[in-house]
Formats: structure tokens, C-alpha cells, sequence
């Protein structure tokens, strides 16, 4: 049963991205979410981005960059030619000045400030949350602490409900302030953080479709919001799909659980057409079968005019 999807949600002039981290090889689910990415776009007629999430630098390696790289190429999402590859490929680690004006516009707004509380700090505040996500409280709000190097930062978060389009759920609501409370932009070590760059990021490369993990959904109405205090003009669309979870322990694959990577499924000589397959098979968008041609993936998209 393909995924329909509503031409009036629609955004003109549609970009999308895939967004992996350097921090490990890509595996099974990353090659889902690329399923959903060129699938949606090929349907869509949009263009596609490459962009490296490199922003946590403690964790983040260059030859995992290569790794994806030929993962994605070998799959067919990506092709090089004479003139490089067929998309805008980019890391993170070259946008610093983007990042810095970003910040430099949120701070002459009087909405930003420093933060001294660790994770510890921000668990032993919440003894009572059920929750998987900690909300911070606002300890350093008013304490109008020195900006240093080891020192977080933060964007002041109103009260308000913040509302989006998903195109497989519909309209939705959120409300950032009660779920994370003020946003960590830059940790103690000097890292922007997800949030900021990815939202950051967005909104230079005119992105108006967001499509990933549904693992990822709580993430809308905090995105959104940093976005309006960015003054953005236009805010994207989302597109989140199901997650493939580990068999054993029901939890997503991660490479921090060491899920089969592409790269052994390749040492392998496992077929391009096959990996696709499993993938989509895993994520339910098709019954078992032997082979996916990376020209097919549009057929699990149908747009309903």
C-alpha cells in the first residue's frame, strides 16, 4: 500500500535532505530513511541535499564520510560524475559563520544565555519525570552568568503551542516549553548543538520537506519555534516515517548497538538491489522480496491531487 500524500500540504519549488552523522557506518534503517528521502523526492520532483551532521567534533571522522559516501553511491541514492556528485553534498564543519551570525541574531534579541548545568544537573532537577526527555527548569535564566568556553548556551522558550504539518499524520501541536523547556544551542564543549544546526542548516538551503525517523518527531515544535525567533519566512513540511527495530530488543538499530553495517553487507558482495529490499521490507512499505531497483523506490509514494 503506497504512502499518499496530500498535494495541498504540499511546499512549491520542494528541497529535502539526508542528514547522516560521520560518527559510524550507515546501516539498515539509514538506508529506510533514504528509501523515504528519494522515494519522496523522485515523486516530488525535489532536489536533494547530502549534508553531514558533523557537529559534535569529539565523535564525528572523516573516513566515515568516505564510508557513506560509497555506501550511498553502491545503493544507487548517489552518483559521481566529471563534475562531482549528482547533489549538494556539504558538512556542517564548514558553516561555523552561518552558526556564529545565527547566534549573533538570537543574542541582540536578548534571547540567549549561559548555562553551567550538566546533564547530572538537569536529572537531579527532574526526580520525579517518567519521561524519556529531561526538562530543564530554567536554573541559570536569571543568574545572567558570563558567556565562557565552558559554559553552555541556551534560547529563551515561551509558553506557547507551536503548530506543523506531517504529511502521514497530519496537523499537529506541540508545546516546546513544557517538553524541553529553553534550548541548549552550544554545549559545555564548544559543540553546536543538533537543534541549532540542523535548524540553522534548514534554513540556508531553503528546505521545506524534512523527512526522517519518526524517532524524531518530539523535535518539530522546539525546530519550529528557533526558527520563528530566526525570523523565518516560510516553515517546512514533515514527512516522519517508522523506525526498523532490532528484533532482539525492540529498540531502533544504532551503531552504538553495532548493528550490521552497509559496508559488511558490500564486503559481503550482497547486492545493491537486495539491501534496498530488506530495507523497504523491514519498514514495511512492501511484502519480502528479492530485489529493489533504486528506480523503483518512487512507487511507494503516490501524491493525491
Amino acid at each position: 500500500m503506497p504512502i499518499v500524500i496530500d498535494k495541498d500540504m504540499l511546499p512549491k519549488n520542494p528541497v529535502t535532505r539526508f542528514a547522516p552523522s560521520p560518527t559510524g557506518c550507515l546501516h539498515l534503517g539509514h538506508v529506510a530513511s533514504a528509501i523515504f528521502v528519494w522515494g519522496v523526492a523522485k515523486v516530488l520532483g525535489a532536489k536533494v541535499i547530502l549534508r553531514f551532521e558533523d557537529h559534535d567534533r569529539q565523535r564525528s571522522k572523516k573516513h566515515f564520510i568516505s564510508n557513506i559516501l560509497h555506501e550511498l553511491e553502491y545503493l544507487g541514492f548517489i552518483c559521481k560524475g566529471d563534475f562531482g556528485w549528482d547533489c549538494l553534498v556539504y558538512n556542517q564543519s564548514e558553516n561555523e559563520g552561518r552558526y556564529e551570525k545565527a547566534l549573533d541574531w538570537l543574542r541582540s534579541k536578548g534571547l540567549t544565555y549561559a548555562c553551567s548545568c550538566s546533564r547530572k544537573d538537569i536529572n537531579n532537577q527532574n526526580p520525579s519525570n517518567d519521561s524519556v526527555e529531561l526538562l530543564y527548569l530554567g536554573t541559570c535564566r536569571n543568574k545572567h552568568l558570563a558567556e565562557s568556553d565552558n559554559l553552555g548556551l541556551r534560547v529563551l522558550f515561551d509558553g506557547n503551542d507551536e503548530q506543523f504539518i506531517d504529511l502521514i499524520k497530519g496537523v499537529e501541536v506541540q508545546n516546546p516549553g513544557r517538553q524541553c523547556g529553553d534550548l541548549l544551542i552550544k554545549d559545555r564543549r564548544g559543540n553546536w548543538t543538533y537543534h541549532f544546526s540542523n535548524v540553522v542548516d534548514d534554513l540556508y538551503d531553503l528546505v521545506n520537506i524534512v523527512v526522517r525517523g519518526e524517532d524524531l518527531f518530539d523535535s518539530c515544535g522546539r525546530q519550529i519555534k528557533l526558527m520563528k525567533l530566526l525570523s523565518a519566512n516560510k516553515l517546512p513540511v514533515y514527512l516522519h516515517h517508522p523506525l526498523i527495530l532490532d528484533n532482539s530488543q525492540k529498540e531502533k538499530l544504532s551503531k552504538k548497538r553495532r548493528s550490521l553495517s552497509i559496508s559488511q553487507l558490500i564486503d559481503q558482495k550482497v547486492p545493491p538491489q537486495a539491501i534496498l529490499a530488506e530495507a523497504a521490507f523491514q519498514i514495511g512499505l512492501c511484502e519480502k522480496i528479492e530485489r529493489l531497483s533504486i528506480e523503483e523506490v518512487e512507487r511507494f509514494f503516490v501524491v493525491k491531487e
